[in-house]
């Protein structure tokens, strides 16, 4: 906006890259070296859902381009770049992340997740090996805005009560793993800090294989019974939009229950009832209020139950403290619609 007049500009974040022609990214390292920005792509919905890529959890939604952008490289079999512009992205949000200093440690995350999509167990060496190159990339354009977070105050003692719930947390999840891996496990606390011997690691590789292929069965089944549930609405329901969306409010009136959403989205369920989670508290995300926590749905299901339909929502609450719980809202209604924003 300049002196109250729109202005349009056309960016082409890839011109230097040849237009119209199809390829591998993982052959064109080049690729990974633009500044990450989801809005300069179209992509495909099953290309998406067939290889997990997620947004990670940021307050704000702050600078999730960064492993997205990453994933979508690392797994893309064919990339074409179009000199046509097919979006209009407006950069006149005076709270975008760009704009946020305080929400620059937000890359720290991103970057976390994708060291984590490095080191998956089903990625194979040479993979590994070419997406660990492909990061040094990341870092370098990324590098300006990790830096402008080295600035601000240090919390101790913030970071002392998160190092320590945090461990807690993954000493108790440990606990959990097989005897046969547990009795290799000299300490606990340490391995909670992520060293073991490669005895233990050797171990645990197929282990979280295994896990990690039943997990996806269960989720490829609830796809799949989520979108037999939604045909059978009065109409289409889109469900999977509402990953990792914050959950605003939760209202009834007149026998009916509305979800509210960020953006203002709204489900409503026609003669609903809250089957389980109705007295759970909800944190409203607030950009303005730093410590105003959210709840965030990080999975989302689908049932025909007899003449009845179920929403399942599994909800990441994140309190003002920034400690986190998760819960189950359940929700029955004779129909499910959505209220646009």
């Amino acid at each position: 906006d300049q002196g109250g007049k729109e202005e349009n500009r056309f960016v082409n974040l890839f011109a230097d890259l040849p237009a119209g022609q199809i390829f591998f990214p993982m052959e064109k390292p080049e690729a990974f070296l633009k500044l990450p920005s989801i809005w300069s792509g179209i992509y495909s919905r099953d290309f998406l859902m067939s290889n997990q890529i997620r947004f990670n959890e940021t307050p704000g939604a702050s600078y999730q381009d960064v492993s997205f952008s990453f994933q979508v490289f690392a797994c893309a079999k064919r990339v074409i770049f179009m000199s046509e512009a097919y979006y209009h992205y407006r950069t006149d949000n005076a709270n975008s992340s760009v704009k946020a200093p305080n929400k620059v440690f937000c890359i720290c995350d991103e970057l976390k997740k994708i060291d984590n999509y490095i080191n998956d167990p089903d990625v194979s060496e040479p993979d590994k090996l070419k997406r660990k190159e492909f990061k040094q990339g990341f870092l370098f354009i990324n590098k300006k805005r990790i830096e402008s977070g080295i600035f601000y105050t240090f919390d101790q003692q913030l970071c002392e009560r998160q190092f320590a719930e945090e461990m807690k947390q993954n000493e108790e999840l440990y606990k959990n793993l097989p005897k046969e891996i547990l009795n290799k496990i000299a300490d606990i606390r340490v391995f909670a800090l992520g060293y073991t011997t490669e005895e233990v690691k050797k171990l645990l590789k197929p282990y979280c294989a295994k896990l990690q292929r039943l997990c996806r069965e269960t989720k490829n089944k609830a796809f799949a019974n989520t979108d037999k549930a939604e045909a059978s609405l009065s109409e289409k329901l889109n469900l999977n939009k509402y990953y990792e969306t914050f959950l605003m409010d939760i209202s009834e009136k007149n026998g009916d229950i509305y979800l509210n959403f960020d953006y203002g989205d709204i489900l409503l369920i026609k003669k609903g009832k809250i089957i389980e989670g109705a007295g759970h508290k909800l944190y409203p995300f607030d950009i303005d209020a730093p410590n105003s926590g959210w709840s965030i749905i990080i999975a989302a299901e689908l049932h025909r139950v007899n003449e009845y339909f179920e929403l399942h929502f599994m909800v990441s609450n994140n309190n003002e403290f920034n400690q986190n719980d998760l819960w189950y809202l359940t929700l029955r209604g004779n129909n499910i619609t959505q209220i646009n924003a």
